[in-house]
C-alpha cells in the first residue's frame, strides 16, 4: 500500500503547518507510516485504526488513527487504487478535536479550525 500526501494540502490547515515546522515530529510521523505501508486497507481496518466518517456534505473520508509519542494523530483520508491518499492529519491536544468545518473539492480536503 503507498501513502500518498497532497501538495496543496498544508495551505489549509494551520495544523499541518506547524507539524511542517517541526521536523522531528514530521519525522516521527512519516516513520510511523512506514511501518503501515506493509499492510493492507482492510487490515488496518480489521487492526481498528481506521475508521470511516461523514462530512455535512456527503463527501466521505476515512480516518486513521496513530499515538505518536504521547499525542495522538488523526489521519483523514480518501482511498483510492491501493493508496491512501492523506488530506490531513490532526494532533489531539486535548480530549476532543473540534472541526468547525472541512471543504472538500475536486478530490481534496482542506480543514478550518
Amino acid at each position: 500500500m503507498e501513502f500518498v500526501f497532497w501538495e496543496n494540502t498544508a495551505k489549509k490547515c494551520p495544523i499541518l503547518k506547524e507539524i511542517g515546522k517541526d521536523a522531528d515530529l514530521r519525522g516521527k510521523v512519516l516513520k510511523k507510516l512506514e511501518a503501515y505501508k506493509q499492510y493492507k486497507f482492510e487490515d488496518l481496518k480489521k487492526m481498528g485504526l481506521i475508521e470511516k466518517i461523514k462530512i455535512k456534505n456527503k463527501n466521505k473520508l476515512h480516518e486513521l488513527r496513530l499515538g505518536i509519542g504521547k499525542k495522538e494523530c488523526r489521519f483523514l483520508f480518501t482511498y483510492k487504487n491501493e493508496k491512501i491518499h492523506l488530506v490531513m492529519f490532526l494532533i489531539k491536544k486535548s480530549n476532543e478535536i473540534k472541526i468547525r468545518e472541512i471543504e472538500v473539492a475536486d478530490g481534496r480536503a482542506g480543514i478550518i479550525l
